[in-house]
């Protein structure tokens, strides 16, 4: 008996090993060596991104287009770098077109594919690539975050010359933000770098800088002294691209100072300096410049000429800001040459064009949303329809397989009632896995059922929030162009300043959107790691002063520099910016905002955000933290809220393996506290950090 069940078992592992090997030819028969029409491909997609960088200058619609195909075919071809490099070319060319929008959702993608793949230089570019986008929406703050995030990779690295680009950019953005003494701090360590390295070309881009900052304090004989500084060593250059830029900036700071004559020399060599690079965008931009002057001179023939021209070239270009700037100055030439009609007719297509720009973003972003939603949506659909599939096959395989154990049992059964039980055993795992694929199929519909309620959820969002300042904009948009003749300057100024409020608070709330989105359908990839909350404070703290200041609000952070925690980098600046945002929101003029940072029971650090400023009752508290009653409240001066800045830092913290809590009482404050799980030291020396920061 015992020889029989010998060989019986024999003959079973034999079949077992017939069966694997048959698999193991398969394998290798399927495995086949690139061929020569694979390199062909690849290199056919360097030779698009090529063509499409050479038309970026001359004809968007051309660069676009070769761009396009050069993705396509990366694509099609599986070739990731050509993937990236696509990407990449793509958001600079949207850039350029001033599709802002569609530029970040290409160096978005290129940076998550970069971040995946650890490469960090190319993640390094991507981020730069988002800082300049940034800056050209003026949204200065999110320009700094990835400032921040690309010097610290710079820094580890060690590339030099990377570092001191950074610092120049990120004296920029200070400058721009208001924070001058911080400005000339980075500019003179990026031009340390640079004489070190004999960068001469990078002393001219920091003496660029040096000049703004210098202008935007009114030291205008500093600011020029760099600017002319620059524009030498600019010229020094071979086909330098820059120098029409700096020229034009000498302009302005002329212009300032109430000088138009000087301004047009400098505003005419920054022409001459375009038309030589064929630059049309920037001829255009020079000879606005030019109207400008000769409107100041009062010479308005001249001025109505170069506006046309410049019109042109931006119709051309398609370059929409500098549409409308020309369609603005033309009009007040008329206006000042007494010519009524043509004022009339010019400033009409400038309020046009601009409702038409507005309207253009709006739809956009609803668009975004929407196809987000959708492509989440068909994503799990998709994963439900392939569990369904695996689990059909699995149910053929399990019929294949009682076939053979039928067999199998006969006849070990006639030899011994052991193996009987064996197969009854394995007969029985099997259904009992058949029974989990189902329990997997329930829970998928349940996701399916969430994520519907989810979209609904969104829309209603939408609906709610972007009614109030689409109205608000299309009420103060009509009675400008209905009664503009009635209106004194103040009045339009004043109308201004609640549309530019409106169209930020639009913009909060679809950025907003927008990355709650991406979290709830999983394209966020949280890396933990220690990290140093003091560093994040201060860097917090160079994002949201000039707002502290603003509002005349003492922003206190206390934080020591031995408490680390292991969390999401991103994540954890995203918590930080808009519990603190939310401080200074609904706190008072002349109030206080605390962030503070303690050790909790050794396992967890708690960030707690402290502000003396409107309160919360408990019915608010209940509902702050819940997409299915959002809510959301004025600030003390106006401003808006969406109540999506608590979900992210909910959905955040959790993500993180923390939490968040809030503590309020009407008209005396609140306390939102962070729970993240406590990092390791880096083994630098304890030192408290006090930053007090008063009106």
């Amino acid at each position: 008996m015992s020889s029989i069940r010998v060989y019986i078992w024999g003959f079973f592992f034999l079949l077992l090993a017939f069966k694997g090997q048959a698999q193991l030819t398969t394998v290798i028969d399927t495995t086949i060596a690139p061929d020569k029409a694979t390199l062909k491909d690849s290199v056919s997609v360097s030779f698009y991104i090529n063509v499409s960088q050479k038309y970026a200058s001359e004809n968007s619609n051309k660069a676009l287009h070769y761009g396009m195909k050069a993705l396509e075919l990366s694509s099609v071809l599986n070739y990731e770098k050509g993937r990236l490099n696509s990407l990449q070319n793509l958001g600079r060319i949207c850039s350029q077109m001033g599709n802002y929008e569609l530029a970040l959702d290409y160096q978005h993608q290129a940076l998550e594919a970069y971040e995946k793949k650890q490469n960090h230089l190319g993640a390094v570019d991507a981020m730069n690539e988002l800082a300049n986008i940034y800056m050209q929406m003026k949204e200065f703050e999110q320009a700094m975050e990835y400032k921040f995030q690309a010097l610290a990779i710079e820094q580890q690295i060690g590339n030099q010359r990377a570092i001191a680009d950074s610092y120049n950019q990120m004296a920029e953005l200070y400058a721009e933000l208001g924070n001058e003494e911080l400005a000339l701090n980075h500019a003179q360590k990026a031009v340390e770098i640079r004489e070190v390295l004999g960068d001469k070309r990078g002393i001219a881009d920091s003496y660029k800088v040096y000049g703004l900052t210098y202008s935007i304090m009114k030291n205008y004989r500093q600011s020029l002294d760099y600017y002319r500084k620059a524009l030498e060593l600019k010229k020094g250059f071979k086909n330098s691209t820059d120098v029409g830029e700096i020229a034009n900036r000498i302009g302005d700071v002329y212009i300032t100072q109430g000088n138009p004559e000087h301004a047009a020399i400098y505003y005419k060599q920054a022409y001459e300096e375009e038309k030589t690079l064929n630059n049309r965008k920037g001829m255009a931009f020079s000879l606005i410049n030019l109207g400008k002057c000769n409107i100041a001179l009062k010479n308005y023939t001249a001025a109505s000429d170069l506006l046309l021209e410049a019109l042109t070239l931006s119709q051309e270009t398609e370059s929409k800001e500098y549409i409308d700037l020309s369609y603005l100055y033309l009009s007040k030439v008329y206006e000042q040459s007494q010519n009524v009609a043509e004022a009339l007719k010019y400033y009409k297509l400038y309020t046009d064009y601009q409702k038409l720009i507005f309207d253009e973003n709006t739809n956009k972003k609803v668009a975004e949303m929407h196809e987000i939603i959708e492509t989440a949506r068909r994503e799990k659909a998709i994963i439900i329809l392939n569990k369904e599939k695996q689990i059909k096959e699995l149910e053929l395989k399990e019929e294949k397989n009682k076939s053979y154990n039928l067999v199998l049992w006969f006849v070990i059964v006639a030899v011994l009632f052991t193996t009987a039980l064996s197969s009854l055993w394995f007969f029985n795992k099997r259904n009992q896995e058949l029974k989990e694929k189902n329990e997997v199929i329930r829970h998928k519909s349940e996701l399916m059922e969430e994520l519907n309620n989810t979209k609904n959820k969104f829309f209603s969002i939408i609906a709610h929030d972007l009614k109030g300042p689409l109205n608000s904009l299309t009420g103060f948009s009509n009675l400008i162009i209905n009664h503009v003749e009635y209106l004194s300057k103040d009045e339009i100024k004043m109308m201004a300043i609640d549309i530019d409020k409106s169209v930020r608070n639009l913009i909060d709330l679809l950025n907003n959107l927008l990355a709650w989105a991406r979290s709830q359908m999983g394209s966020i990839e949280f890396k933990p790691k220690h990290l140093q909350v003091a560093m994040l404070f201060d860097e917090l703290i160079g994002i949201l002063q000039l707002n502290a200041q603003n509002k005349k609000i003492n922003l206190v952070i206390n934080a020591q520099s031995d408490i680390w925690v292991y969390a999401d980098e991103n994540a954890v600046r995203t918590i930080l910016r808009n519990l603190t945002s939310n401080a200074l929101k609904f706190t008072n003029e002349g109030g206080k905002v605390t962030v503070t940072a303690k050790k909790v029971e050794d396992k967890f650090v708690q960030i707690s955000v402290n502000d003396t400023g409107l309160g919360m009752d408990e019915t608010t508290m209940d509902k702050i933290f819940r997409i299915d009653s959002k809510h959301s409240t004025k600030g003390t001066q106006g401003e808006s809220g969406t109540g999506l800045g608590l979900l992210l830092c909910k959905e955040f913290a959790e993500k993180n393996n923390g939490s968040i809590s809030v503590e309020s009482i009407l008209e005396v404050g609140s306390t939102f506290k962070v729970l993240l799980p406590v990092g390791v030291v880096n083994g630098s020396p304890v030192e408290k950090l006090h930053l007090h920061l008063d009106e």
